[in-house]
């Protein structure tokens, strides 16, 4: 019966990002990359480390499963921005406003 509880789960669709947070905090990100295949952040705050868990929904198994420290993560930031800004625009997929760092 829990299962059935968990709408927000069934609602994601591939690319959908979803996030919880406390205030203006930022607890956790999910990332649903296949039907089957998604990759979840939560911020540990007594470590004081990103943990990034990728897994299998269908089977509940993690596949890869480690901490990231606020380095490492900003490294991935700039990386990602700099992939990002090297993509052409669409005219389809273009806001109003959508620009990155």
């Amino acid at each position: 019966m829990v299962r059935d509880l968990d709408v927000v789960e069934r609602q994601l669709e591939m690319g959908m990002v979803k996030t919880i947070t406390t205030g203006n905090i930022l607890n956790y990100v999910e990332l649903l990359f296949s039907p089957n295949i998604k990759s979840q952040y939560y911020f540990n705050q007594g470590k004081n480390l990103i943990q990034h868990c990728v897994k299998d929904c269908d089977l509940g198994v993690e596949g890869y499963n480690c901490n990231i420290n606020k380095r490492v993560l900003r490294d991935v930031i700039i990386n990602l921005n700099t992939l990002y800004n090297q993509l052409e625009d669409d005219p389809e997929d273009t806001v109003k406003g959508d620009k990155c760092l």
